[in-house]
């Protein structure tokens, strides 16, 4: 119910304050009086668009208030609070709107700056205004339910209807939740038992990567290593010129050196035990050699196997095999 309307500066009106009785209020005056600038006021209250000819000529703005009292709408309620309009007295709201000279304009709601589309929301709920060429609430079909319930007087039935809507549809959210759950834990479920094979088809070892790398730099370098032992052990045993004839030959001469001196004796066990050295690694050097053999296959495999493994580290985020 609209209990009063303030218009200032709107048109040709100067200013003007109606209150209004409760029930039917029925305005009437001759033609140019002024009752289509009234009802013109109010459906600027209802969010139609503001213009600069709107504004009395010589004043800087109009203004138009409304005094409007409302029932306990659950929809008007949840609508204000959204646009953080607070209620001053009850149910009570104070709408305003300001129209500039350059045709600019601010609209609030008890106080509280809003929109034009919020506006026309809001005022939906307060203000129907019936005319020859306008579109009326009433063959809008989304309010047709709202004029039933109104007139079965249905409104706690509703609201309980509500609470129960509501608390079905929490419900089915958390089954839909939980159904998301589900799907996710076999999700993980089918990821760990397909990681667990993969790790145990794998065979994996601690050691294996630092073994194999070894192995695969072995075989990757038989040609060299083969020239690199070989000339050692000429060097040292099998050669014309051999460090271990060299020592041989040295330790005649040392043998008749101490029959002459005794003080070169020290030195004579340390002698043997450099030719039974040389002569060991010099044999072991031509057995590695004589079994050191470049096979192609096997250095492959290696390769396929350090390649598969690292991939396994990089796709767990692991460093070492533990």
């Amino acid at each position: 119910m609209i209990k009063s309307l303030y218009v200032k500066n709107f048109a040709l009106v100067e200013e003007i304050s109606i209150r209004f009785a409760p029930g039917l209020n029925i305005i009437t005056g001759e033609t140019g009086a002024g009752k289509t600038i009234i009802v013109t006021a109010l459906a600027q209250l209802c969010g139609e668009r503001s213009s600069a000819d709107f504004v009395r000529k010589g004043a800087s703005k109009a203004i138009i208030e409304a005094e409007i009292e409302f029932n306990n709408q659950p929809e008007l309620l949840n609508k204000l609070k959204q646009s953080d309009i607070d209620l001053f007295d009850g149910n009570t709201l104070i709408i305003r709107k300001e129209i500039t000279a350059r045709g600019t304009s601010r609209t609030f709601i008890n106080d509280t700056p809003v929109s034009l589309s919020t506006l026309s929301e809001i005022s939906l709920f307060l203000i129907d205004i019936h005319g020859q060429h306008q579109h009326q609430r009433l063959l809008h079909p989304e309010n047709h339910i709202i004029y039933l319930d109104a007139f079965g007087k249905l409104d706690r039935q509703v609201e309980q209807f509500k609470n129960l809507l509501n608390q079905f549809k929490a419900k089915i959210k958390e089954r839909d939740e939980l159904k998301e759950q589900q799907l996710k834990s076999t999700q993980l479920q089918d990821m760990y038992r397909f990681q667990i094979e993969e790790l145990t088809k794998a065979e994996l070892y601690p050691e294996e990567l630092d073994d194999l790398k070894a192995e695969f730099k072995k075989l990757n370098n038989v040609e060299i290593i083969h020239q690199l032992a070989a000339s050692i052990a000429d060097l040292l045993y099998d050669g014309e010129v051999n460090a271990a004839g060299l020592i041989v030959e040295s330790e005649n001469k040392l043998e008749k050196l101490i029959s002459f001196d005794e003080q070169f004796a020290d030195f004579q066990d340390s002698l043997n035990n450099a030719r039974i050295a040389v002569e060991e690694l010099g044999r072991f050097l031509l057995e590695y050699v004589a079994d050191l053999e470049f096979d192609p296959q096997r250095l492959e495999q290696i390769q396929e196997r350090i390649h598969h493994l690292e991939f396994l580290l990089k796709k767990y985020q692991k460093v070492s095999v533990q």
